[in-house]
């Protein structure tokens, strides 16, 4: 939790891939994380993991609605034959 909490002294929100083991550090750390839809490849969709201080879900939730805001991805689902 205390490394976690110094890699992330600079930013506000970090962005990344959602692996499961990014899901799994935010889990044991207790750093807020929210994953949104940022396009599709191939048909599917693909997506990103806000990840933000401890105790600080509001700036998560914050940077999740201003990408919502700002784009079309969340309201596009894949086709399903």
């Amino acid at each position: 939790m205390r490394d976690m909490d110094r890699m992330m002294a600079g930013w506000d929100a970090v962005l990344s891939p959602p692996r499961s083991d990014s899901l799994t550090i935010t889990s044991f750390t207790g750093h807020p994380a929210m994953v949104v839809n940022v396009g599709f490849a191939g048909g599917m969709p693909i997506s990103m993991m806000i990840t933000g201080k401890l105790f600080d879900e509001a700036t998560v939730l914050r940077v999740g609605l201003g990408f919502e805001r700002a784009t079309r991805w969340h309201t596009m689902h894949p086709k399903i034959d």
